[in-house]
C-alpha cells in the first residue's frame, strides 16, 4: 500500500514529541462489588412498596430493551419475598419515582442491581415476619410464607398477609443501638400516652461543668393534660379525649350546663 511509513517505537516517540503515557486498568470485578454500596440508597422501602391488597410495586432504574430485566428482576422479589410472580408490578426508568441508577448498560444489572434488590426484599421479608409474630403472638420462626400469606406452621387458620402488614406504606420498626435510635421516622415512631407513662418526678440536679442534656418525650406527655386544666378552668368543662377540638369544647360544656 502506498504512503505507508515504517517506524520503530523510538522513532514515533520522537515524531509525537517528548512525554510519558500511562495507562491504568481496574479489575471489573472490584468495580462492581463496590457500586452498590456508593450508588444505591441502603433503606430497603426505595425499592419496593406492599400495596393493602397485597401487590407488590418494585422500582428499578434500570430498563427493559428486551434483554429481559423486567422479568428477572420481579423473579428476585418474587422469590425473595414469596410471592407469586403475578402479585409483582414492576416500575422501570422512573426518575421520579426509582432509586438513582447510572444506566442499564454492561451486561451489569442482574450482576450488580440484583443482588441489592434480593438484598431489599430480604429485610423487607424480615421486617414483616416480626410484625406478623407480634400480631399473631408466635416467635418468627414458628411461621411460614407461602404467595404473600404469613401463617403459624401447623396452624394455617391463624394467619395475616404481607398486604395487612404494610399497609401500603413504608414498613419501618424503630430500633435502638447503644440508647440510640437508628430509625428516626417520625411517621411511625409513637410518642408514649399519657396512660403508658409511669410518674415522672422532677429532680434538681447540680450542674457541675457537664454539658446540658435534654429530655424529648417526658415532657411533651403532659401537655394534653395541661391543656385540658386550662380549660376546665376556663370552662368547667372536662375534657378526657384528644383532640379537644372546639366541637369537643362546646359538647362539654352543653352537657355541664344540662346537668
Amino acid at each position: 500500500m502506498k504512503g505507508l511509513v515504517e517506524m520503530n517505537r523510538r522513532e514515533f516517540l520522537h515524531l509525537v514529541g517528548g512525554g510519558i503515557v500511562v495507562f491504568v486498568g481496574l479489575d471489573s470485578a472490584a468495580v462492581v462489588a463496590d457500586e452498590p454500596n456508593r450508588f444505591y440508597p441502603k433503606d430497603y422501602n426505595a425499592y419496593l412498596v406492599i400495596g393493602r391488597n397485597g401487590r407488590v410495586t418494585v422500582f428499578s432504574g434500570k430498563i427493559e430493551m428486551g434483554q429481559g430485566v423486567l422479568t428477572s428482576q420481579a423473579q428476585l422479589i418474587a422469590e425473595e419475598l414469596g410471592v407469586s410472580l403475578a402479585s409483582i408490578d414492576m416500575v422501570l426508568g422512573d426518575t421520579d419515582r426509582c432509586p438513582m441508577d447510572l444506566g442499564t448498560f454492561g451486561s451489569l444489572t442482574t450482576r450488580m442491581f440484583g443482588p441489592v434488590l434480593r438484598a431489599a426484599a430480604a429485610q423487607a421479608r424480615a421486617e414483616l415476619m416480626v410484625l406478623a409474630a407480634k400480631k399473631l403472638r408466635v416467635a418468627p420462626d414458628r411461621l411460614q410464607v407461602e404467595h404473600g400469606m404469613v401463617s403459624v406452621a401447623g396452624q394455617p387458620y391463624r394467619r395475616v398477609s404481607y398486604g395487612e402488614l404494610a399497609k401500603g406504606a413504608s414498613i419501618v420498626r424503630t430500633r435502638f443501638l447503644g440508647g440510640d435510635i437508628l430509625d428516626r421516622n417520625f411517621g411511625t415512631y409513637q410518642i408514649p400516652r399519657f396512660s403508658q407513662v409511669p410518674r415522672i418526678d422532677g429532680v434538681f440536679v447540680k450542674n457541675d461543668g457537664l454539658a446540658p442534656q435534654g429530655g424529648g418525650e417526658p415532657p411533651i406527655t403532659t401537655m394534653g393534660a395541661v391543656i385540658a386544666n386550662a380549660v376546665f378552668d376556663a370552662t368547667g368543662a372536662r375534657l378526657l379525649r384528644l383532640p379537644m377540638t372546639p366541637d369537643r369544647v362546646r359538647l362539654a360544656i352543653a352537657k355541664l350546663s344540662a346537668h
